[in-house]
This record gives C-alpha cells, structure tokens and sequence, in this order.
C-alpha cells in the first residue's frame, strides 16, 4: 500500500509554491520496445511483413569506391 513519507510544499519563491508528496516506495516500469514497419511495403497479414530491419555498412572515408568493410575486421 502507498503512504506519503512526507506530504507539503515546495517553495520556489515567495509567490511561487507546489504541492508535493514524496512517497516511500516506487518503481520505475520500462516503456515496451518500439518495432519499426515500413509504410510502403506490400499490406500482408503475416507478422514479418514490412518489418524495418537495421543493418549498418563500414566504409573508409578515403576510399572514392566506398567498399564496404567487411565486419570481422
């Protein structure tokens, strides 16, 4: 059950006052993990249409071919 530990006002200033209850226990829960789905694929029912999958290529900044680095380097 959740009961105050401390129940007043917090002062700002001389004009300025908040309410504010501080309570002895709290928890913090996790937002649910964002999928990302693109709007131009094709509408399916399946689960995996559309699906955004992220995929991230290496290149050497001098390099004029920008071939791709491969991943175990």
């Amino acid at each position: 059950m959740a009961r105050t530990k401390y129940q007043g006002d917090l002062a700002i200033s001389e004009d300025i006052k908040l309410g504010v209850k501080i309570f002895s226990r709290t928890k913090e829960d996790a937002f649910p993990s964002m999928k990302k789905y693109s709007k131009v694929a094709e509408q399916s029912s399946a689960l995996e249409a559309g699906k955004v999958a992220l995929r991230r290529d290496y290149t050497e900044l001098d390099d004029t071919d920008q071939k791709i680095i491969p991943p175990e380097q």
